[in-house]
C-alpha cells in the first residue's frame, strides 16, 4: 500500500517512519506544499496523511488547500486529515466537507488509531483490486499476491502477506458476503474474519476464522 505522508514538522516525519517500520507499507514524504504537489504528480497513492496545519509560504496553514490536489491526482486515495491539537467543530466539519475520510489528532493514541485504520483501508483496497479484476484475470491476481509474499524480508511481513492471500482466495471463489483481514478485539486477533452469505459455507458456519502462520 502507497502512504503519502504530508507533514512540515521533520520530528512527525521521523515518528510517522518509525511507527510503520514493520508494516510494509510504501512511504513517500513530503515537507512543504510544493514537495506535496511534486509526490502527488509523480505517483498514485492509497492513503495520504495529511498535516491541516502544514504552514505555507506565508506562515498559513496550507493542508486543506491541497485536498483538490489528492483528489486530482489520486482520486481513490482515502485522506486522513492529521492536526497537531483539537481545532473547533467547524474546522473537522470543513476538513470532511472538502473530501476527507476521516480526522485525527496527534497524541498519545494516534499509533493506535492510524494503524488500525491503515489496516482497515489495505484490507478495503485488496478487495477493491480484486472486484475490479475480470474473471481472466483473477488467477493472476492471487499470483501477484502469492510473489509479493515471497518478496517479503521479515516473519511478520510474510504473515501479513499470507492473510491478504488467503483473503484473495476466498474471494475468488465467492460465498462469502464481508471478508477482512487483522481484525481484533479485547480478547484476541483474528487474521482473516469471513461472513458467509450462500449454502455452500453456511451450512457449516456463518462466520469462518482463519489463522495464519508466520515462518
Amino acid at each position: 500500500m502507497k502512504v503519502l505522508v504530508i507533514d512540515d514538522d521533520r520530528g512527525v516525519r521521523d515518528s510517522y517512519s518509525v511507527m510503520f517500520d514493520d508494516c510494509g507499507y510504501s512511504l513517500t514524504y513530503a515537507a512543504d506544499e510544493a514537495e506535496a504537489e511534486a509526490a502527488l504528480a509523480a505517483e498514485v497513492f492509497d492513503v495520504v496523511l495529511l498535516d491541516q496545519n502544514l504552514h505555507g509560504p506565508d506562515g498559513g496553514p496550507v493542508g486543506l488547500m491541497l485536498m483538490e490536489a489528492i483528489r486530482t491526482y489520486s482520486p481513490m486515495a482515502s485522506i486522513l486529515v492529521i492536526s497537531g491539537f483539537w481545532q473547533e467543530v467547524n474546522a473537522v466539519r470543513r476538513a470532511l466537507e472538502q473530501g476527507a475520510d476521516d480526522y485525527l489528532v496527534k497524541g498519545p493514541h494516534l499509533e493506535t488509531l492510524l494503524l488500525a485504520k491503515l489496516r482497515r483501508y489495505e484490507s478495503s483496497l485488496a478487495s477493491l483490486r480484486l472486484a475490479s479484476a475480470r474473471d481472466a484475470d483473477v488467477e493472476a491476481v492471487i499470483a501477484a499476491a502469492w510473489q509479493a509474499l515471497q518478496g517479503e524480508l521479515t516473519s511478520q511481513q510474510k504473515g501479513r502477506r499470507l492473510e491478504e492471500l488467503v483473503a484473495a482466495l476466498l474471494r475468488s471463489i465467492g460465498g462469502f458476503r464481508a471478508i477482512e483481514t487483522n481484525v481484533r478485539n479485547s480478547v484476541e486477533e483474528m487474521d482473516v474474519l469471513a461472513a458467509a452469505e450462500d449454502a455452500r459455507w453456511t451450512a457449516h458456519s456463518m462466520y469462518w476464522l482463519i489463522e495464519c502462520k508466520n515462518w
